[in-house]
């Protein structure tokens, strides 16, 4: 509702414009009103008006000397001066002064009165509109850093008090058009009584300034704004089919903390690398130059030996159990960036020497966007190309190395051995044996094993099925054979995972 405040000192008149119209009917709350300028004056620095309706002459301060007055106190209120017939160049002089209309007393009735209010609502509104495009390009200019900070500090959000700035980036790909004000209208509809800004990232992304109630305690003011956030994930969700990461950057009290606010907010969604989905950051991740941990040397050296010898059947356990938790658990940024790139440089190497057109057409896109996907995209993707090159290092084997292979695969969960392989193929199993040991650089008991505890780890890390049971699931007889295989194999207990 729009703020209306009566000044006119003669009571009748007074009496008279407050019983005119009904006021709430038509979108407006009455101040309380006031008998000359001084205590207007007073009541319009209390509670901010909207409109000003106020008589010209008057004893102590005058409609005009008001005017003035609340010009110098920053007040923008939209004025109907009142006025009679011989005070018509007195209302000259007050358009000189920048108010919008005047009406004669005499003329004034509902149909007069309404018009005035809404022209001044359709002012107030062009106003409105004009300060948000001023405050928006201000804003901008100060996110970019173009902008020093005025010695006024203004704020140029649309409340008093504490902020929080949050960065929202779409998992997958950017957010590229966001609907800045649909954003805040949708915020605002569903979680009634929040107050905030939106306005698109530069960098990526969207941000969103978040008022934060003064009263809450700062042993609260966490949970408040991640209950915020969550919501607001939930509802970019819901209403939009997108999943969100977010980051909660710095609070800001003046416009000066809103450039650290937005840096502080981009360093932490950098951590997003390490998370799978939606997700709420709040830390800045290490990225400090340090040597790799023993355990991802060894895995990365197993990787580059694998590929080089078109061996891929436990790549995928090593980059997804061993590589990526690894990683992970170091928090650094260097460090992945180090592991990313070098095996992208060990694939990029192998693909080579395939010379598949359609390997590397998938590969391509993969170095385009390999920086901006978190570990888990990274490794699925990596996976993804390994298929690839396994099925065509495939087409290397004879055919009877493949039926081997294949032969694996389908009865991996049973006793089996080469002697059944060459019963089905009618042929000698001494000379199978050497055959396959040729052309896989393996014997047939050993790609047996590694097989059956691949199959092992993407069954444990279901989390649905008991050790013994897995056991059994992948063609062990006894869940202590197996247990001991396994930790030969991986180096680790199958309870580990």
């Amino acid at each position: 509702m729009y703020k209306v405040l009566i000044v006119e000192d003669m009571d009748l008149t007074r009496e008279d414009l407050i019983s005119l119209i009904d006021w709430e009917r038509y979108g407006f709350e009455l101040l309380p009103d006031a008998r000359n300028g001084k205590i207007g004056l007073e009541y319009a620095k209390r509670y901010r008006p909207d409109i000003v309706i106020t008589d010209i002459k008057m004893p102590v301060m005058t409609g005009l000397d008001l005017v003035e007055q609340m010009k110098k106190e920053n007040i923008e209120a939209e004025v109907i001066l009142l006025t009679a017939y011989e005070e018509f160049e007195l209302a000259k002089r007050a358009l000189q002064m920048g108010v919008r209309t005047f009406v004669l007393k005499y003329e004034i009735d509902e149909e007069v009165l309404l018009r005035e209010l809404n022209g001044c609502i359709e002012a107030l509104k062009t106003k409105e509109n004009m300060r948000k495009v001023r405050m928006k390009q201000y804003l901008e200019t100060i996110l970019a850093g173009k902008n020093e900070i005025s010695k006024s500090d203004e704020s140029i959000l649309e409340w008093i008090g504490k902020s929080v700035l949050i960065l929202l980036e779409q998992i997958g790909k950017p957010l590229m058009y966001p609907d800045e004000e649909g954003i805040r209208e949708l915020i605002e509809t569903e979680i009634p009584g929040s107050k905030l800004r939106v306005m698109k990232n530069a960098g990526g992304g969207i941000l969103i300034f978040y008022r934060v109630h003064s009263f809450v305690s700062e042993m609260h003011l966490d949970s408040q704004i991640k209950e915020f956030v969550t919501k607001v994930q939930s509802l970019f969700s819901s209403h939009m089919g997108l999943s969100m990461a977010a980051s909660v950057g710095g609070m800001i009290r003046k416009n000066k903390d809103i450039l650290p606010a937005k840096e502080e907010a981009e360093k932490i969604m950098k951590g997003r690398v390490f998370h799978k989905g939606i997700c709420i950051l709040d830390q800045v991740p290490k990225d400090e130059k340090a040597e790799f941990p023993v355990e991802i040397k060894n895995v990365m050296k197993l990787i580059e030996e694998n590929l080089e010898k078109d061996s891929y059947e436990n790549l995928s356990t090593s980059l997804e159990n061993t590589l990526c938790r690894s990683v992970i658990r170091t928090g650094n940024l260097y460090i992945w960036r180090k592991v990313s790139e070098k095996l992208l440089y060990f694939i990029m190497h192998r693909c080579a020497v395939m010379e598949q057109p359609e390997i590397e057409e998938r590969l391509d896109k993969f170095k385009r966007e390999f920086q901006k996907m978190d570990i888990y995209s990274f490794i699925k993707e990596y996976e993804g190309i390994i298929g690839m090159l396994e099925t065509s290092a495939d087409h290397k084997y004879s055919g009877k190395v493949r039926y081997i292979k294949a032969f694996i695969e389908q009865h991996y969960s049973r006793d089996i051995s080469l002697g059944d392989v060459a019963d089905d193929l009618g042929m000698n199993a001494i000379y199978l044996s050497q055959l396959f040991k040729r052309e896989t650089g393996s014997t047939f008991s050993a790609y047996l094993t590694r097989v059956r505890i691949n199959h092992a780890i993407r069954l444990l890390r279901t989390g649905e099925y008991k050790i013994y049971e897995v056991s059994e699931m992948v063609g062990y007889q006894t869940v202590q054979y197996f247990s001991k295989v396994f930790k030969k194999e991986t180096g680790k207990n199958p309870k580990d995972y």
